[in-house]
């Protein structure tokens, strides 16, 4: 229940960005807030943590991860963004030591709100929809899954020039993962911190 209206409430989020968006120049003006129309790409990487105890008993809990962005800055505090990262983790299964790996791969669609603070550092907070793959290999054979959830998070753009920087990245991932032949849950919810170099385009 309580994920269901989380769901909800990010939904709420997204939906209101794009309305943002969709707003005329007109709008904009009177409201004051500057037009940037400004893109930031970036490509780095991180670690991503998952929650569940099951597994820690096969994977590390931290495993590294890299992602790819690209944002819209179309107002100067309001960034739409899209993400992909790409999670792998190799381990072994217990009580036979049977050689296996699991790889997320996670798209996120998302809305930020920077804060402009100075020329440094550039905070921001947002929300995404995150829709996910799994695929685990082994002995056992190979298991397809796909989930969807929300995504929180925090994080600060620093800008070493008008045009490069770092975007730091911490976020909390909704995710649980279903299988729809084997009738199975994974929940490979946690907390991800990634570190992107970015390139801005203004």
């Amino acid at each position: 229940m309580i994920l269901k209206k989380l769901s909800i409430v990010f939904l709420v989020v997204l939906i209101g960005g794009s309305a943002v968006v969709a707003a005329s120049p007109a709008e904009a003006e009177k409201g004051g807030v500057k037009k940037t129309n400004a893109f930031t790409l970036g490509a780095g990487g991180g670690i991503f943590y998952v929650n569940q105890t099951s597994w820690a008993d096969v994977y590390n809990k931290a495993n590294a991860l890299y992602g790819v962005k690209i944002g819209w800055q179309f107002k100067e505090k309001i960034e739409i963004f899209t993400e992909c990262d790409y999670m792998k983790a190799s381990g072994e299964m217990e009580p036979i030591p049977d050689a296996c790996s699991a790889t997320i791969i996670p798209l996120y669609v998302g809305i930020r709100y920077i804060f402009k603070t100075g020329s440094l550092f550039h905070p921001h907070v947002g929300a995404a929809g995150v829709y996910g793959t799994l695929a685990e290999k082994g002995d056992f054979g190979e298991i397809d899954a796909t989930g969807f959830g929300p995504s929180i998070q925090v994080g600060s753009y620093i800008r070493f020039s008008k045009r490069f920087g770092l975007d730091v990245v911490l976020k909390y991932d909704r995710l649980i993962f279903k299988n729809e032949k084997y009738d199975t849950e994974s929940d490979m919810s946690g907390a991800r911190l990634l570190l992107l170099f970015t390139y801005i385009t203004k």
